[in-house]
């Protein structure tokens, strides 16, 4: 997108364009139990809970994995997971955080991720999306 403006001197008229205009980046949040309890599905927003009780790595604890989606109005930039609580982490940190840890999602055009694993707990994950 281009601003463009016209300035009038006298009889000579000129056209003056500017830089174009770089679109403003957005952000939404969403915070929802990973368990998805009390979970009113939307067609922006998904959560997925899946009572796994697998183990992993060497820990004696049974897990189960949790999916928090959303969908964004415009092409998604990054996605940021949040975990507030104990005996909850993201897939990609291969350990249990107790203390909140923000990484990484992914984004596959207009939608965000973030998965993850949980043993016990009901704290809040927070997906942040930015988009423009």
């Amino acid at each position: 997108m281009f601003a463009v403006g016209i300035l009038a001197l006298g009889a000579f008229c000129w056209v003056i364009f500017s830089r174009p205009v770089a679109a403003q980046a957005k952000t939404l949040t969403w915070k929802i139990d990973p368990a998805c309890k009390n979970y009113n599905p939307t067609p922006q927003r998904w959560c997925d809970f899946f009572q796994t009780q697998i183990h992993l790595g060497e820990s004696n604890d049974a897990f189960d994995q949790w999916n928090v989606t959303a969908e964004a109005p415009g092409v998604v930039t990054d996605v940021s997971c949040k975990t507030t609580g104990a005996g909850e982490f993201h897939f990609l940190q291969y350990k249990e955080a107790n203390k909140p840890q923000v990484v990484p999602g992914q984004h596959y055009g207009n939608i965000g991720v973030c998965r993850g694993w949980i043993n016990g707990g009901d704290a809040n994950i927070e997906i942040t999306v930015t988009y423009k």
